[in-house]
């Protein structure tokens, strides 16, 4: 029977000895092995749920639409037009000889519902605890603690509006007041 001579070049350290334990080449490659395996799943698994961790690019909330030009958006009325799309209302209001333009938030502010618009009655209503809001975003009844949102509003160089969704303003912290959040515009005679 022939048997293995153990050299110095030909060692077992790669095989288990007689003990049934694994030599020094052996144990390392595994270690190394699971190390490897351990980082790859780690990256993966960072790569998964890091997303959550990390608010959008700011290229996705600074998103800017153009909605038409101030001339097509009738005198105290309300445009539901972008309310779908957009989770905007375009809201025309009458302001001596010309008109405020204002871009609502459809999110009531209660507990994020959509809102709809009432012309009957001319308000925003929620449908999930009946919140009421003024043509104007002003809320007046029920559940709602504050007034409706308003996205950055303005008026191009050619002419049109353009919402500007990423930049909002709330009345309770006096945003309202901030010119980017309306359009003052006067119908030519």
């Amino acid at each position: 029977m022939p048997t293995e001579k153990t050299t110095p070049d030909n060692t077992n350290e790669d095989r288990r000895d007689d003990r049934g334990r694994l030599g020094r080449r052996a144990a390392s490659a595994l270690i190394a092995i699971g190390v490897t395996a351990s980082t790859v799943a780690a990256a993966l698994w960072t790569a998964a749920i890091g997303r959550f961790f990390v608010p959008p690019a700011s290229a996705a909330q600074r998103r800017r639409v153009r909605v038409g030009r101030p001339a097509e958006f009738a005198a105290d009325s309300v445009d539901a037009c972008f309310a779908a799309e957009l989770g905007l209302w375009i809201v025309c209001e009458s302001q001596g000889e010309g008109r405020r333009l204002t871009a609502l938030r459809t999110k009531c502010t209660h507990l994020g519902c959509i809102t709809v618009w009432r012309a009957a009655e001319r308000m925003f209503k929620c449908p999930c605890h009946g919140s009421g809001f003024r043509i104007d975003g002003v809320n007046v009844e029920g559940p709602a603690p504050r007034p409706l949102e308003r996205c950055g509003i303005a008026l191009t160089d050619d002419g049109e509006l353009e919402v500007d969704l990423g930049r909002t303003f709330r009345a309770e912290k006096g945003q309202w007041n901030d010119p980017a959040g309306f359009v003052l515009w006067k119908p030519p005679e």
